[in-house]
């Protein structure tokens, strides 16, 4: 369902903007944009980003979990989302 990098960059996104503060919501979000930088994500808004993109993805928030602290950048989400996706589908 989630295979494509477009489906993935288009749901990060919109994820994102749902977890951003309201200062940042409006933005637009680009791929090379800092998390905490640009978008003024603080740990709290990155944690409930992550337990939605589990929920969007059915990924095990553990999965994700570990690799959270290693993302800076919007496409940092994205690469790690897909490849968590095509991990769990080769399982």
């Amino acid at each position: 369902m989630f295979g494509s990098t477009d489906k993935i960059e288009t749901t990060v996104t919109k994820l994102l903007r749902e977890a951003l503060p309201a200062r940042s919501a409006k933005m637009e979000i680009l791929p090379e944009m800092s998390l905490q930088r640009d978008l003024a994500m603080d740990s709290l808004a990155l944690v409930a980003f992550a337990v939605r993109l589990g929920e969007e993805f059915g990924i095990d928030l553990n999965q994700f979990a570990d690799r959270i602290g290693d993302t800076r950048t919007v496409n940092d989400v994205i690469v790690t989302a897909k490849s968590i996706i095509e991990q769990s589908k080769a399982a």
